[in-house]
């Protein structure tokens, strides 16, 4: 339960114990990763969570030995004790999108310089009550409502669901998510009849906050979010090894940017020859910055996201991740930019755009895309070519059912590349 979980943290973080959270949306081996990696001495769960793994019979004897301690399940490693940094209060792990999930440490002043900044950006009080749809080592969205003495509802991700608790709960006042949520969402809405639109649309009006982040925010659902509700989205970016690093104003939110650094947050834009400047890899500095030594990651004391940004009048514009930067014939081409596009037609729901090996240019663009009624779309390349430039044009266009997604919602590109034409 949500309340068992957040109890065990706080245990945790007040005594000599690191805490960290597993989520059960996990493939077994990714769990048995964390677990080993980690070094963790003690697991607590639902009993039929440990059945559905059945880690009794798969690990017991050789890592872990199984038990039950007044209703909980107790997960002991034999041999193996943690040896983390002495500050240490919560272990958190990647999502897992370039690689293996890592563990990130996080001690006492990055949680505090978290709290206090995004309490003060984005106006959290006690008389907030967020519904809260992520999984749940999102920091921001636990920790933060906690310090104030808000109140956090929980709902499945499911559209219908999300909307049910709204509508029944007139105290939510702030909602926090990704952009295939908001997606999915706004699709519901559409399905229902008018005169409940209408009263949905009057309960979201009345909200005070909505959040976005994980991945980049498609302006038309930006846009059709706003014309819901009456509210522009709230677009910030952080990483699990610096917390938040970059937000909207509060007052000013803009479509396509994440804003400007947070308080003491210190942030510059690098090219790939090492030169500062508006565009290139973002890197960061800062107390929310984790205190790591993995090769790599560091630079003269700053973090390399590996995101490549740009810097606009209206804040810093993510581009994406290296994979997110196609190759192309002797062109950089930003599949997010394309995405954007894309979306804006009506027949698709959502799509991603990949670099496939190509003998000729290096990589092809391709686009893989899920349509709103389940079937081919022609005319997409006549349709581009009203939008962008012949050379950004996808050279293929693929229909799937579903885009493959982590458990954060973002999609696996790397899964996408991987796919047979």
């Amino acid at each position: 339960m949500p309340t068992d979980n957040l109890v065990t943290g706080l245990c945790c973080t007040t005594t000599a114990y690191e805490f960290q959270h597993f989520l059960k949306a996990l493939y077994f081996s990714e769990w048995k990763h964390m677990l080993w990696d980690s070094q963790t001495s003690i697991v607590l769960a639902d009993p039929n969570v440990m059945s559905d793994y059945k880690v009794h019979e798969s690990i017991s004897g050789r890592y872990l030995s199984y038990g039950i301690i007044d209703g909980l399940s107790v997960v002991e490693i034999v041999g193996r004790k943690a040896k983390l940094p002495d500050a240490t209060k919560l272990v958190v792990y990647t999502s897992g999108t370039t690689g293996k999930p890592k563990g990130v440490p996080w001690n006492a002043t990055m949680l505090e310089y978290q709290v206090n900044t995004l309490c003060d950006a984005w106006r959290w009080s006690k008389h907030d009550c967020i519904l809260h749809v992520l999984p749940l080592h999102h920091i921001h969205a636990l920790i933060c409502p906690l310090a104030v003495g808000a109140t956090v509802r929980f709902s499945t991700p499911k559209p219908a669901d999300i909307i049910n608790n709204i509508m029944s709960d007139e105290t939510i006042t702030v909602f926090m998510s990704v952009p295939t949520v908001y997606t999915r969402l706004i699709a519901y809405y559409k399905t229902l009849e008018k005169n409940e639109q209408l009263k949905v649309s009057c309960r979201l009006k009345r909200f005070r906050l909505f959040v976005c982040g994980s991945a980049p925010l498609p302006k038309n659902v930006f846009r059709e979010w706003e014309s819901i509700t009456c509210h522009k989205i709230l677009e910030r970016y952080g990483m699990t090894e610096t917390g938040m690093v970059l937000s909207n104003e509060y007052d000013k939110r803009v479509c396509g940017s994440v804003g400007y650094p947070l308080k003491n947050t210190l942030i510059k834009i690098v090219d790939e020859e090492g030169k500062e400047g508006a565009s290139g890899q973002l890197m960061v500095k800062g107390p929310g910055v984790f205190q790591g030594n993995n090769d790599g990651v560091f630079e003269n004391g700053w973090f390399k996201t590996g995101d490549q940004v740009e810097m606009t009048t209206d804040g810093v514009v993510i581009k994406g991740r290296p994979i997110d930067i196609i190759k192309s014939g002797g062109y950089k081409i930003s599949a997010i930019e394309l995405e954007n596009l894309l979306v804006e037609n009506p027949l698709i729901e959502e799509c991603a755009i990949v670099g496939m090996p190509d003998a000729e240019m290096g990589e092809k663009v391709v686009c893989f895309y899920k349509s709103k009624n389940g079937l081919e779309i022609d005319g997409l390349r006549e349709f581009c070519l009203e939008k962008m430039g012949n050379y950004k044009i996808p050279k293929e266009f693929r229909r799937v059912k579903e885009l493959p997604r982590n458990v954060m919602g973002k999609v696996n590109k790397k899964q996408l590349k991987e796919l047979k034409g």
